[in-house]
Parts: structure tokens; sequence; C-alpha cells
């Protein structure tokens, strides 16, 4: 039974491998988890509000590659909301014992259940979805979230603004890079 669970793990592990970069990115995020340094940028290409096409890189352990992959299987023809909503309910699967696994697919990460502390390498690219945001909403975030920027900030200000944001969100970093290609850089 362990060998047919890391085999699955595994598989889905092998389609965050072998996404392609995309020709045409709308929308962009990187999470990091500094704790155990994954790293998962995700790219989506959309029709409308319809995710049409998807890239995951993955810079991380398996559990981290599986849970891109899985992401990276099931996001075509489903919206942002659809994404997130997903790695909700996936969260509460692994936390709670239920018999049915939240989407096709998700049943390989079951060896996972057990094991609180790699919850969020299986749950990082799915973070990443709640943070693909089209440009505007992107900076009313970054801008609404944090006290406005000086006009020259000096290395303390930056090293402030990023120690507040990570007291907000425990242990995530996260590059915004909005779809004009303007990076916002390290925040």
């Amino acid at each position: 039974m362990d060998t047919l669970y890391q085999d699955k793990l595994l598989a889905l592990a092998k389609i965050a491998r072998a996404s392609t970069p995309l020709s045409h990115v709308d929308l962009t995020a990187t999470l990091n988890n500094p704790v155990c340094g994954d790293r998962v940028t995700l790219s989506v290409a959309l029709s409308g509000v319809v995710i049409t096409d998807v890239f995951v890189a993955v810079k991380g352990c398996a559990l981290c590659e599986a849970g891109a992959g899985l992401l990276a299987s099931i996001a075509l023809d489903k919206t942002c909301d659809d994404l997130i909503s997903t790695g909700s309910d996936i969260a509460d699967w692994l936390r709670e014992p239920r018999t049915n696994t939240p989407v096709q697919g998700a049943d390989a990460l079951s060896p996972v259940r057990a094991i609180k502390n790699r919850h969020k390498c299986v749950l990082l690219a799915f973070s990443a979805a709640s943070h693909l945001a089209p440009a505007d909403d992107t900076l009313k975030y970054l801008f609404g979230f944090w006290r406005k920027p000086t006009k020259s900030p000096d290395a303390n200000h930056k090293k402030q603004r990023k120690a507040d944001y990570q007291k907000k969100t425990k242990c995530f970093t996260h590059d915004i890079i909005p779809p004009n290609g303007l990076g916002l850089g390290k925040l």
C-alpha cells in the first residue's frame, strides 16, 4: 500500500517537473515557505476568468512538487476562485478524516495526512493561487496592506516592511508579478 501511494505522489511530482513556461502569462505569483525552503511559482493564462493554461515551477521537496502537480492537473477550465476553494477543501481533508477526496488525484496525498508539518508543503501551490490577481488589484493589495512607502526608502524601511508582512502571514513570503511584466520585487 505504501508503495502505491509513493508511486502516485511521484507521478504528481512528475507533472509539476514537466510543466513548461507559458508564452503568454496573465497572472503569476511566487510563494516561498522559509521554514523548509520550498518555493512555488504559479503562472496562468486566462480566457475571461477561466484558466486556459498553467505553469508551475517548484524548487522544493517531492511533496511540494506533488501538490503543484495536482494543481496543474486540475486547473484547466477552472477559475482562480475554484483553485482557492479546492485548496481549502484539500486542507480540510488533510486535517480531518473523511472518506471522500476533494478532487480526483488527491488520494495520492493520503500519507501526508498524518504528518501535519508537511501539509504546508503540499498546499503551497494552492496558496499561490490565492495571490493571483490582476495588476490593479495587486497594487491595491500591496499599498493598502502596508504603510505608505517613503520617497526614498532605505534598507531599514524595506526590512521593516518585509518583517511586518511576515508577521501577518506567519511563515510565507511571496513575490507578486503583475501581468504587465513590471515586477514589484521581493516583498
